[in-house]
């Protein structure tokens, strides 16, 4: 389909998430450079914009997306005619080095594996090949390959158990009949793995190619589409087959939280403060590190004996909102003289902006990753939930990913495993993982 808006994203998530467990549908979503993300003084606000959130919903939904009316016909083509892939290993079969070397890069690049042929098979291939060709995957039969080498080389892959799926290339001298050739492949695409072609022959090609798109043998005129298609189809079965996972409700205490939201409100302010926040979190059971709210020096040193050293030093301001970027943070300090140094400092720097401006001092946590939670309320999609590295690193890097809201305890996992970071939190070079 070619999209431009959804009327009601939940009633085409409903219907979308029934028709794509039994049957494929890719869409190209107009739109995509729109201004659609709204200025917000949040990270979620910034990073997360309308695109995002069409993304996500099209993959909740197990709807493949593409770019390109023509990049929908490559893939439409593959998924119309041929049966899915058990899995992402892939066997390249051709006449021609070069386009061999394409196909397998634009696979490799798209997240598919390269099949490794098992012994059996590479020693078929010996026998049915000339000495000089590649026997390894991709499977290079060299320029002379007449359609009897197809057949031969075909037919052994095919049986492969460690192959899901097969690109034939053929890529025609002018001495072999390419029609010939095609009925090679024809007759191998027999429904028991995916089968796709590259055909770029020249003797008899019209009559090869038309054969092949008879037989349901999808044909492309550059190894790069074909290399697309095959993705697109484990890229299905992957949604298709994807567990939904289950809704999660935890005990949580509400009322405490909308009352400290309408203290804020009613207090004028237009960002909840720091005490504000713990009370939410609390009620909604995230633990925090204990933390005391200082107007003056020797509040802030009486706060840091009481919680015990080190500490962490954070402005509280209604009208800043990033601290880091004005200097607001400071981290690990260990006695009273830095703990008053380091007030003097942020608040006699920072009082002209805010002059109602405290600091929040906290007791000092080591260890773990800093991740980021948020969500934005779109106006069309709901709640927009997100995750990734957090701290500094989130405006830089943007290593974050979204899903839309209800969340099952499925794609919570996704979201988590999807980061570019998660190999941190996995442990990475003999680090522990972070729970």
């Amino acid at each position: 389909m070619y999209l431009e808006s959804f009327g009601s994203p939940q009633r085409f998530t409903n219907l979308a998430r029934r028709v794509t467990r039994k049957k494929p549908v890719i869409t190209v979503k107009a739109g995509r450079t729109a201004a659609g993300a709204r200025a917000a003084s949040s990270h979620t606000g910034s990073i997360v914009g309308l695109d995002i959130a069409v993304e996500s919903l099209l993959e909740q939904c197990g709807v493949l997306r593409v770019s390109t009316m023509h990049e929908l016909f490559v893939k439409a083509t593959a998924l119309a005619n041929q049966p899915l892939p058990g899995g992402n290993r892939i066997a390249i079969v051709t006449n021609a080095g070069g386009p061999g070397i394409l196909c397998t890069d634009t696979c490799i690049g798209a997240g598919l594996e390269l099949a490794e042929l098992s012994p059996s098979t590479v020693a078929g291939l010996g026998d049915a090949l000339p000495p000089e060709a590649s026997l390894s995957n991709p499977v290079d039969m060299i320029a002379s390959a007449d359609a009897g080498r197809y057949r031969a080389a075909l037919d052994l892959v095919k049986r492969d158990p460690g192959v899901d799926g097969i690109i034939a290339i053929f890529v025609s001298p002018i001495m072999i009949d390419a029609y010939e050739v095609a009925k090679a492949i024809a007759e191998a695409a027999d429904g028991e793995k995916p089968i796709l072609s590259v055909f770029m022959g020249k003797q008899r090609s019209d009559e090869g190619a038309e054969l092949l798109r008879e037989r349901h043998v999808p044909l492309y005129r550059f190894p790069e589409e074909a290399a697309q298609a095959m993705h697109a189809m484990c890229r299905y079965r992957t949604l298709r087959e994807a567990p939904q996972g289950e809704e999660v409700r935890f005990e949580v205490d509400r009322d405490r939280a909308a009352r400290a939201i309408a203290g804020a409100r009613e207090r004028g302010q237009t960002q909840l403060p720091p005490s504000a926040v713990s009370e939410i979190l609390d009620a909604y059971g995230f633990p925090l590190a204990p933390s005391r709210s200082a107007a003056t020096t020797a509040e802030a040193i009486a706060a840091s004996i009481e919680l015990g050293y080190p500490v962490v030093l954070k402005i509280e301001s209604d009208v800043i909102s990033h601290k880091t970027d004005v200097g607001g943070v400071r981290v690990d300090l260990r006695n009273a003289d830095e703990v008053g140094t380091a007030f003097g400092e942020m608040t006699g720097r920072l009082r002209d902006q805010d002059p109602d401006l405290r600091v929040q001092v906290q007791k000092m946590v080591r260890g773990g990753r800093e991740v980021i939670l948020g969500m934005s309320l779109d106006p069309q999609f709901g709640p927009l939930l997100m995750f990734g590295l957090g701290g500094v690193f989130v405006e830089v890097m943007r290593d974050v990913s979204v899903r839309i809201h209800p969340l099952t305890d499925v794609g919570a996992r996704t979201m988590i495993e999807r980061i570019k970071g998660f190999p941190l939190r996995a442990g990475a070079r003999g680090d522990k993982p972070v729970a």
